[in-house]
């Protein structure tokens, strides 16, 4: 098939993720090519079923190798909270790696057992290696890649005659050596050494599960509806509301599960729980003012966004009165909506894509991408720092009336005692209020049966009142920036 179909080329133009490395291409396999694909001369049922066999074996030590990886042991941890955890991951990678090792093993009696019904061998699959359950070997360890043609010294004894046998096959046969080549050869990802570049090993993969953990764990503090876990279980610990990253480690410090597993994922018992979780978060949060977000470019498509939201709501307006009864007077057919809308709004252009180069840092656009879609795990606040001088946060998981209520609490609390009416925190809370503003008129604008008022309405005379006491029009509220950072010259050596 890699002979037949062409490599995927990238973006770049490469058709190798490294360059000079052909095993590491993808395929565009297509059913066309695949009718040429040849089949054994002399292929009967007693042969068939024992390839099938050993593909089955694969199959079964694929499952036991899955159910040892760090999230699933992980996963299980959590549920129950018991047993050592270290000791669990240390016992999890042994098992991989011998699991994943016999998997090699009886890869390799498989292929020469096709090679031996292509008649490229003489030789197939050996009846001793696949009744010995014990054997496991590394990747490396295969006759292709004896890099000095002789097995290496850690070759299991039981397979050392038997691969140099193999081996001088495929020095011997031209057909064999071809196929007998990282080209054609099952790459076994995920593993240290040659074989391993492209993908993380064991301990890479329990050092990403335990972040993950973490942030699930520091994330289920705010779960206050029970989304999080298929039990529906509420698994909040803090009020819907904004709040440090400072008070957020005194939460997680707290949790006897979350120290566990930062103690292993720092490997240190006497790690800084709050630095953890200010790293944790950092890594998972997008500021809600675009002016913290995006560099010039990002800003001005950020604009041409707005402007094909704004008429969208005019089309969801004109499209609503075709809701009402026809006796209303603001009654329209869908017909007159339809010319209503070519009328007054025309056609809406479709707003640009962002880059990567639009974005302040390489966290929002990984957190973003090209069309801005949200997808991190709290919404920060930079320069609205807390009472105790760290980042302030909100969960990404409130709606917008939600995070209104969290801003403007936060926002009376610094007028009324954390800082008093001057206080610079105001104005880009303010402008943070302004950003939800047209999504509670479009969502959230319907009577709350709590406080028996439009509350789109409510907050939009809040941040007008509050605009006009500051003397401030809207738009330069909203036109906000960041203080700019000041750099120190050095003075010149005196002579």
């Amino acid at each position: 098939m890699k002979q037949v179909f062409y490599p995927k080329s990238t973006a770049t133009g490469d058709i190798s993720t490294e360059k000079g490395r052909p095993e590491a291409n993808r395929y565009a396999f297509a059913s066309t090519g695949l009718a040429m694909f040849p089949l054994p001369v002399s292929l009967d049922t007693v042969h068939l079923r024992f390839v099938e066999a050993i593909a089955r074996r694969i199959d079964t030590a694929a499952r036991e190798l899955e159910a040892v990886l760090p999230h699933l042991i992980l996963q299980r941890w959590g549920r129950e909270l018991h047993g050592n955890l270290k000791e669990l991951l240390v016992v999890g990678e042994q098992s991989y790696s011998r699991i994943h090792g016999r998997m090699v093993v009886l890869q390799e009696e498989l292929d020469w057992e096709v090679y031996r019904l292509f008649r490229l061998s003489e030789e197939g699959a050996s009846a001793v290696v696949l009744k010995t359950d014990d054997l496991s070997i590394d990747a490396e360890q295969r006759p292709f890649d004896w890099k000095t043609g002789s097995p290496p010294e850690n070759l299991p004894s039981k397979l050392r005659d038997l691969y140099e046998r193999r081996y001088r096959q495929m020095t011997d046969n031209c057909a064999l050596s071809i196929i007998e080549d990282p080209v054609f050869k099952r790459p076994w990802w995920g593993r240290q050494g040659v074989y391993g570049r492209l993908s993380r090993d064991y301990r890479g993969w329990t050092e990403d599960a335990l972040q993950s953990w973490l942030l699930n764990r520091l994330e289920s503090y705010f779960d206050f509806d029970g989304r999080m876990n298929d039990a529906g279980t509420l698994t909040a610990k803090l009020d819907i509301a904004l709040i440090s990253t400072a008070w957020l480690a005194d939460a997680a410090r707290q949790d006897t599960a979350f120290m566990q597993v930062g103690e292993l994922y720092r490997n240190d018992p006497a790690f800084d729980v709050h630095l953890l979780v200010a790293e944790l978060v950092e890594a998972e949060s997008v500021p809600l003012l675009p002016a913290l977000r995006y560099k010039d470019s990002g800003r001005r498509k950020r604009r041409a966004w707005e402007q094909t939201w704004d008429l969208q709501r005019q089309e969801d307006v004109i499209d609503a009165r075709t809701g009402l009864s026809q006796d209303h007077p603001q009654y329209l057919a869908d017909l007159q909506a339809q010319a209503l809308k070519r009328h007054q709004i025309g056609d809406i252009p479709v707003p640009p894509k962002y880059t990567s180069g639009d974005f302040i840092n390489s966290t929002y656009w990984r957190l973003r991408g090209k069309l801005d879609v949200p997808k991190e795990r709290w919404v920060s606040f930079p320069h609205c720092e807390g009472p105790d001088g760290t980042l302030m946060i909100a969960w990404a998981g409130y709606d917008h009336l939600q995070l209104a209520r969290a801003i403007s609490a936060y926002y009376v609390d610094i007028q009324e005692r954390l800082g008093g009416r001057d206080d610079q925190r105001l104005v880009p809370l303010l402008a943070c209020m302004i950003e939800l503003l047209p999504w509670l008129k479009q969502w959230h604008n319907d009577v709350d049966p709590e406080f028996g008022m439009h509350m789109g309405d409510y907050f939009e005379g809040f941040i007008q009142e509050e605009a006009r006491q500051m003397g401030k029009t809207l738009d330069q509220i909203k036109a906000w920036e960041p203080p700019k950072k000041t750099t120190r010259r050095r003075s010149k050596a005196v002579t």
